[in-house]
């Protein structure tokens, strides 16, 4: 330990530091220095100590990192005020003038064997400071092995004692610096940490809340889920029998409009008798539909299960239902027309240079008006099995035909060579499956002569 003597003798700051190096060791420098000045001295104000400024450094060479100043006088940017004194019952430091005379604190160093008990007090506080920051100080084990060798040398070599002790005091002052900048770091770090883990805790709280929310939420939704479920299953048992009302009805329509179809085909050349064998495809037709409803009644319970599992499965039902609209309305649609081709003027009958499309300009019915006068052009309204029948008259002086055509594809045709009668008649017929706007339009072979 040093001791620190006040000087009452006003000097400037140069002044103070070359008498202290005179007659004693040097101006005071140093935190523990000025912590360990007698209380009998700490209460003199405004003294000088060794701490002046390029940088800011001590008199005597040691590292200055701490900093105490009295941040009510203290003006670092006053280029005048490089040296420091003491205020405040010497706890607290603000720069001055270096030329002002003020009393000053000088520090000598002991005898050999107080400077030994220093060293071995500071030992054992390095050691002490050293396992509270283990983890942090690995990096200065080395640094602990040289200050045992000196201290040893110390030890062995009294005559230049004070040369190493100066340098050992040096190097554990940094140490001490260094140490301190640790324990502030690992202090830090706890509060750092501590803080990280309150705000975590937070967060934890705020995921806790937020899935309580949604178990709660989760609940009301399946009750929900099953509300509507249940409602979907009286629906579609409701459905089920609409569905099965509305077989019995169509079956009933079918009847009926069997029987307008024997009355129209009474009326009617016997070319169009083929027309009950649509409609007797048409109720295979129906008969299969009534056979998939059955099937769907069946497969009731299998339906009901994949309702369970999920909603998206209700959206086969309404696929099921526009189906069976659409059904009811082909079911329902009547399409039949007679056309024949009346010659007058603009009226094209042949002969034909190209494939001209013949125009039946004198329609007899047109059921569900998908035959166009206009153009000659049939076009489906709804998908189906359609019957056609046609027929071509020409005098012997020319051949005569001609050709049945969907969506611009020869279908058939009719064919009469020159002959020795004074005219010849040709038919044909055909059942052709169509598409919804698909057409069917007749037209003559080419070079042809009028029909």
């Amino acid at each position: 330990m040093k001791d620190s003597v006040s000087i009452q003798e006003e000097m400037n700051w140069t002044q103070a530091q070359n008498y202290c190096r005179q007659y004693h060791t040097d101006l005071v420098s140093g935190l523990s220095q000025l912590e360990n000045l007698p209380n009998d001295i700490k209460s003199e104000n405004k003294s000088w100590i060794g701490l002046f400024r390029d940088t800011w450094r001590w008199s005597d060479g040691r590292n200055f990192s701490f900093r105490n100043w009295d941040l009510y006088s203290f003006k670092d940017n006053e280029e005048t005020k490089k040296c420091a004194m003491t205020v405040s019952d010497g706890l607290k430091w603000r720069s001055g003038n270096c030329s002002e005379k003020k009393p000053f604190f000088c520090y000598n160093v002991p005898d050999l064997s107080n400077a030994i008990k220093d060293l071995e007090r500071l030992k054992l506080q390095t050691k002490k400071e050293f396992k509270d920051a283990k983890t942090q100080l690995e990096n200065h084990k080395e640094d602990i092995d040289s200050l045992k060798r000196e201290v040893q040398e110390l030890v062995k070599h009294k005559e230049i004692i004070s040369e190493n002790v100066s340098q050992i005091e040096k190097k554990l002052h940094t140490t001490e610096s260094q140490l301190r900048d640790k324990k502030t770091k690992l202090e830090n770090l706890e509060v750092e940490t501590a803080a990280a883990f309150s705000e975590t805790q937070k967060v934890l709280n705020v995921y806790k809340n937020e899935l309580s929310y949604l178990n709660t939420t989760a609940q009301e939704l399946e009750g929900k889920i099953e509300a509507r479920l249940d409602a979907t299953k009286t629906e579609l048992e409701a459905n089920l029998k609409t569905i099965q009302n509305s077989s019995e009805a169509l079956d009933a329509k079918l009847n009926e409009q069997n029987a307008e179809v024997r009355d129209f085909k009474e009326q009617t050349e016997s070319k169009f008798r083929t027309v009950d064998e649509r409609l007797k495809t048409q109720n295979t037709v129906v008969d299969k539909h009534k056979a998939a409803i059955d099937t769907l009644k069946s497969n009731d319970e299998g339906i009901k299960q994949r309702l369970e599992l999920t909603e998206k499965k209700s959206v086969e039902l309404n696929t099921l239902t526009v189906e069976v609209n659409s059904l009811k309305a082909e079911v329902n649609t009547k399409v039949a027309f007679s056309a024949t081709v009346i010659e007058s003027n603009g009226v094209f009958t042949g002969p034909a240079t190209t494939h001209n499309i013949l125009i039946f300009n004198q329609v007899f019915s047109n059921i569900g008006n998908a035959y166009n006068s206009k153009t000659g052009i049939f076009t489906a309204p709804v998908k189906g099995v359609y019957y056609f029948s046609f027929m071509t008259f020409g005098y012997n002086s020319h051949t005569s035909g001609a050709i049945l055509v969907k969506n611009g594809h020869y279908q058939v045709s009719t064919w009469e060579f020159k002959g020795l009668d004074a005219s010849d008649t040709t038919s044909n017929t055909v059942i052709l499956e169509l598409n919804v706007r698909e057409t069917v339009n007749i037209i003559l072979w080419r070079a042809i002569s009028q029909m």
